[in-house]
């Protein structure tokens, strides 16, 4: 039921159907969080987008590797000077860092 509500979500990725990045965040929710891990950044080797830099984030964390997730969140900060994705990524690092 789940992995239908996910792959039906729009193609805001844009690049082969959205797959690479949609199956990432299937992996990610499912607590599959290498296979989320090794899929979004798949897909950020063919397309840079912000969506997935973010996905990928929250895989690190959620995989235990705070220093990749920040990591991930900076390059975040850096392609996307004005936007939401800023401020989200923004707290997450703030988040991170805290001891």
């Amino acid at each position: 039921m789940l992995g239908n509500a996910v792959y039906k979500l729009p193609n805001i990725w844009g690049i082969n159907d959205g797959l690479e990045p949609r199956q990432g965040l299937l992996a990610l929710v499912g607590g599959r969080f290498d296979e989320a891990v090794g899929l979004l950044s798949r897909s950020l080797d063919i397309q840079v987008m912000p969506e997935t830099y973010l996905a990928l984030g929250m895989a690190c964390e959620r995989q235990g590797d705070r220093g990749r997730a920040l990591q991930v969140y900076e390059a975040l900060v850096q392609i996307t000077p004005d936007s939401s994705y800023r401020r989200t990524a923004t707290d997450r690092i703030n988040s991170l860092r805290l001891p």
